[in-house]
């Protein structure tokens, strides 16, 4: 049996769980909340039940919201007719702090697994994707998967599905981070700053 009381075990075991958090880390979450007052537990249960039973799907776009539409699709200060296609919620927040993309959103909630190939059925909904191209006049999408072997299965599906259609069609650029240097970047890193080059104007 362990030092601690049961109800503690079961709150380590249950912060052990969530993504990137081991047992140190959850002892010494459970071992700050067990220092506070009681109150500050309270709002912090009330604030994760509140989110999951609020929190659902865009029914437009698939990001995040607590109505039937995201903040982003209901604002009319957005560009409509710009379109980045996403994998999940979570890479259209990071996009967002960026502060430059002023456009759309439309998140997969997903990718596409290369035993899949993107003739086969990838349980992705396009069909949630057509209906938003004829909901706003879309002219240019920008494809914003990952960089690995599922994301760019995943980018290829979607030029595939894409391509019915009369848009521009762009793939996030890649390769070299900001500040880094060539000499330590490796093979295929450089092959793809190098592939996903871009004209210096004068």
């Amino acid at each position: 049996m362990g030092s601690y009381p049961e109800v503690v075990e079961r709150a380590i075991e249950e912060l052990s769980n969530l993504p990137g958090i081991g047992r140190k880390s959850a002892e010494r979450i459970v071992f700050y909340l067990l220092d506070r007052p009681r109150e500050s537990a309270k709002k912090l249960a009330s604030a994760i039940y509140y989110m999951r039973e609020k929190v659902r799907f865009c029914e437009v776009c698939n990001n995040f919201s607590q109505d039937n539409l995201c903040p982003i699709c209901s604002s009319d200060a957005r560009d409509r007719t710009m379109l980045c296609v996403v994998e999940q919620p979570s890479d259209v927040a990071v996009i967002e702090k960026a502060g430059i993309y002023k456009g759309l959103y439309y998140v997969l909630l997903g990718s596409v697994s290369p035993l899949d190939g993107p003739g086969k059925n990838s349980g992705l909904n396009l069909g949630k994707l057509a209906s938003m191209l004829k909901r706003f006049p879309i002219r240019e999408v920008i494809i914003a998967t990952d960089a690995d072997t599922d994301g760019e299965m995943t980018a290829l599906y979607v030029q595939e599905f894409l391509n019915d259609h009369e848009l521009d069609i762009f793939r996030i650029g890649m390769g070299l981070p900001v500040g880094a240097n060539i000499e330590y970047m490796d093979a295929t890193t450089i092959a793809k700053a190098l592939q996903c080059r871009v004209k210096m104007r004068l």
